[in-house]
């Protein structure tokens, strides 16, 4: 009997990924298929247009990308698994329950900042520095509100995770909505730094500090949980990976702005 319901749970997450794999890639392909048999005809990709050089120039930067996402992935997106390793299993819902609530404001900042990257290269390629330092000041202005949100949100916190998941995910201890929404925050300013950063081609001190960052992470987390076997243990260690981050790039893309509109304030006035 026991065999039985294995092969069955077996069989069933084996069509289960079959599934998500055709119908989530089906699609792509039938619109590529259509998109550049019509209405980009001219551009088809072909073997006869390729140079080595754009493709080296393209997989440089494009390895630069994959190496950023993974090591954020370190920072960010392994809470789960140091919750399952250095503490509890059964913790690991209580997280997902502050972290869903809390990054809300995270989720609705990011919306916003969707257009931010092309706005930035392309005031890049116009050497319009002064609306780029205008931006991020506006944005910087802008995630104000995202704080003012995430203390509304633990103001309210008690009651709304109660009434939605029950008394038994809702923790006593303030550290817990506390530790999330610096995180939160931390996670979210420094988005908007590597948004501008990007859309500047400025990516090394995101290669430096978050692999230093993505490097420390583990082991802070492994060390904290020592000291307090709680999930907001790992949280502050993720926090401590990030704001190094946070100083560097912020400090880094001001510094970049103001030196490249002083040097064409001096080029105009030699003119």
């Amino acid at each position: 009997m026991f065999y039985s319901t294995e092969v069955t749970n077996s069989n069933n997450i084996r069509h289960l990924a079959i599934f998500y794999s055709l119908s989530t890639n089906i699609p792509l392909i039938i619109a590529t298929l259509v998109i550049f048999s019509n209405n980009l005809k001219d551009t088809q990709p072909s073997i006869f247009k390729f140079n080595g050089n754009k493709a080296k120039e393209v997989l440089s930067l494009g390895i630069v990308f994959l190496w950023l996402q993974l090591v954020v992935l370190l920072i960010a997106n392994t809470n789960q698994i140091l919750i399952t390793k250095f503490i509890n299993p059964s913790e690991v819902v209580s997280y997902q329950v502050y972290y869903k609530l809390f990054g809300l404001v995270n989720i609705f900042f990011m919306l916003a900042m969707t257009p931010v990257w092309s706005a930035v290269t392309e005031a890049l390629t116009k050497k319009d520095y002064i609306w780029i330092l205008k931006l991020k000041s506006r944005i910087y202005k802008l995630f104000i509100f995202a704080v003012i949100a995430e203390v509304i949100l633990i103001i309210i916190s008690k009651p709304f995770i109660s009434s939605w998941m029950g008394k038994e995910y809702l923790m006593s201890n303030i550290k817990y909505p506390i530790s999330m929404v610096i995180f939160i925050l931390v996670y979210t300013f420094a988005s908007i730094n590597a948004n501008i950063a990007n859309g500047l081609k400025r990516l090394k001190p995101q290669i430096v500090v978050l692999s230093l960052g993505a490097a420390l992470n583990i082991p802070l987390a492994y060390f904290f949980t020592r000291i307090d076997s709680s999930w907001s243990s790992i949280v502050v260690a993720n926090i401590i990976s990030l704001v190094p981050y946070c100083i560097v790039e912020a400090k880094h893309l001001n510094m970049y702005l103001i030196k490249n509109i002083e040097t064409k304030n001096n080029k105009l006035l030699k003119r």
